[in-house]
């Protein structure tokens, strides 16, 4: 497995692990209130990359086989006045996605390069 850093011909890759986690997340969902709307594909993917763009953050993905198996999209952005007052960073940063596709939960980290 390989960590390489977000290339755009993985984007159909990305919205699919985001709707299987979404699809997860509406299955262990005992109360029903999460949903999978129809445009979540797309909209979710645009939301992210627009945070992306405008809070310094980054996408890593895991590679195997030349298969996209999970990513992480992190952002940093300024502090607000909480942050202010509860740390002495000048940025805080945070995971707004990290997502490993079903298949390759608990089956441990295998040999990772970086790229």
């Amino acid at each position: 497995m390989e960590i390489i850093e977000y290339d755009k011909k993985y984007d159909e890759s990305i919205k699919s692990l985001l709707v299987e986690l979404q699809n997860y997340l509406v299955d262990i969902d005992n109360w029903h209130t999460l949903v999978l709307k129809e445009n979540y594909r797309e909209e979710i993917f645009k939301r992210d990359f627009d945070l992306i763009n405008s809070q310094e953050g980054k996408i890593y993905l895991a590679k195997e086989n030349n298969k996209i198996i999970g990513f992480i999209i992190g952002i940093v952005h300024k502090n607000d006045e909480e942050d202010i007052l509860t740390n002495d960073c000048k940025k805080v940063g945070e995971v707004l996605e990290l997502i490993v596709s079903s298949k390759y939960r608990r089956v441990g980290l295998r040999k990772v390069s970086f790229k």
